[in-house]
């Protein structure tokens, strides 16, 4: 029997085997808190994402909405009621938990805290299963109860394989990080977090700072849960919202990449901004979809437009308030309006790089970046004024195919060797900053003029097809009216 971390046995002086019990109640309050956040999160997730999906299907959440309760109440009593035997279980094991604790000398504000971040970020995933299934049902026709074993299944997966490492590995750097022994068994190798100079190592700041982020996104996702509850049809959040949202979120990781941006290597820097576009990339098309207002939405707005007897002045400077702030109107401003809160965000620290640090490329390429955002927002936007019921499909499938496509063509066109024309074809997808420095500067100009070009194409689209689908909504109503009257 050997002494270490994996074996908590000894051997005496007389050759005897003898227990560290100390060490052996350590080695099972490790595995107790690596085992506790699995068992609490993925069935309280499927309990409540299935029994939300059968009330869904069989009707009786219509009902509900009738009652004089409001959203918070009803849907706050499922996330404390649905997974009542996961919380009973839960409760048997906390005396183990706490002899555990006591055996291996754990301090009293390691499991204060271990409780509190378990008890809030299991709040907001629950309450993220259950915005899942009222996404899911806005978005998606049929399926029934597979539908909701299919959507349990795969936000499961995503918790297991995507959520819980992020939230043991931030835990063990954070809040934390001063007690690493009682999650890896050891003191040394941990790196320490900076968010701008904070030092997110010290514990009140790491613990203020995951409540304040914990805290904000629950904020974000009961917005939702609230107009989604109320209205099926709605968009996922409000405009006013997203602009708030998205400064939230690239503040936040500004003050993750910005630290030592001063003494970094020429490329280091870069690679932090290709490493935020790319996140960007994927963040800005989920808010596309939270903001953009499918067909009928805009035919009712068109309508009321085409019917406001405003002066011409008036209705312009109307206009472009109901652009920024309505919640019916087209959101192609809001997201490009969302673009200039990034581009402020993120310009400042990029003309903050010492000399010689590819600043003019990463100014381009972070311009080039966001306009091709613009764009997949103004192709979706068009696409779900589709008359199609399948039209999240094709706008999903569309933006898909518009992302995959120039680098597979560029790789199949290329035979290994990425230049000319091929390497151009790299400018028109997220890839771009692959063959950023292999591209003239002509070449450069063009497309960012060319993403101007289609997007100015795209918005006088949609302009035409929102007036003309006024229009003939108007003589529809009209003429309508006239039969009734007749």
């Amino acid at each position: 029997c050997l002494d270490g971390l994996t074996n908590p046995c000894v051997l005496t002086a007389t050759g005897q085997i003898a227990i560290d019990w100390q060490r052996w109640w350590l080695h099972l309050l490790i595995g107790m808190n690596w085992i506790i956040p699995a068992l609490v999160f993925v069935p309280g997730i499927y309990l409540l994402m299935t029994d939300l999906g059968q009330e869904i299907r069989r009707g009786t959440l219509n009902f509900i909405r009738l009652s004089p309760q409001s959203s918070y109440s009803i849907l706050g009593g499922k996330i404390l009621g649905t997974p009542a035997l996961i919380y009973l279980a839960f409760a048997l094991v906390l005396p183990l938990h706490w002899a555990a604790a006591i055996g291996a000398s754990a301090p009293l504000g390691f499991l204060i805290s271990f409780y509190g971040v378990l008890g809030a970020t299991g709040f907001l995933l629950f309450s993220a299963a259950l915005l899942c299934v009222l996404i899911s049902r806005s978005y998606l026709s049929g399926g029934g109860a597979q539908l909701e074993a299919s959507m349990a299944f795969i936000f499961i997966l995503l918790v297991a394989f995507g959520v819980a490492p992020i939230y043991i590995a931030w835990n063990i750097h954070t809040v934390w990080y001063v007690f690493p022994e009682y999650l890896i068994g050891r003191h040394a190798g941990l790196s320490q977090l900076l968010w701008f100079s904070l030092p997110l190592s010290n514990p009140a700041i790491a613990h203020a700072f995951t409540f304040l982020l914990i805290g904000l996104a629950t904020t974000s996702v009961w917005h939702s849960l609230q107009r989604c509850f109320h209205n099926p049809a709605t968009t996922l959040i409000s405009k006013k919202h997203g602009y708030g949202l998205v400064a939230w979120v690239q503040i936040t990781l500004l003050g993750f990449l910005a630290p030592n941006y001063g003494s970094a290597s020429a490329n280091l820097n870069l690679e932090k901004l290709i490493f935020l576009c790319s996140v960007n990339v994927v963040g800005f098309l989920l808010l596309t979809a939270a903001l953009l207002p499918h067909r009928q939405t805009l035919l009712d707005w068109a309508r009321f437009r085409r019917d406001t007897t405003k002066t011409q002045g008036t209705w312009n400077r109307v206009l472009v308030e109901d652009l920024l702030w309505g919640e019916r109107s087209p959101a192609t401003l809001a997201i490009a309006v969302n673009l200039v809160i990034t581009a402020l965000i993120w310009v400042p620290w990029i003309l903050l790089w010492p000399s010689g640090t590819h600043r003019p490329q990463a100014l381009v390429g972070l311009l080039m970046s966001l306009g091709l955002i613009l764009v997949y927002g103004a192709i979706a936007q068009l696409m779900l004024f589709m008359k199609s019921k399948q039209r999240n499909l094709w706008a999903t499938a569309t933006i898909g195919l518009l992302i995959l496509s120039p680098p597979l063509l560029a790789a199949i066109l290329s035979n290994g060797s990425m230049t000319g024309s091929v390497t151009g074809l790299m400018l028109f997808s997220p890839f771009l900053w692959a063959t950023l420095d292999q591209v003239s500067k002509m070449t450069l100009f063009l497309t960012v003029l060319g993403q101007f070009g289609v997007l100015g194409w795209l918005n006088f689209k949609l302009t035409r097809l929102l007036q003309q689908a006024g229009a003939s909504e108007s003589k529809q109503l009209i003429t309508g009216n006239q039969a009734l009257l007749s």
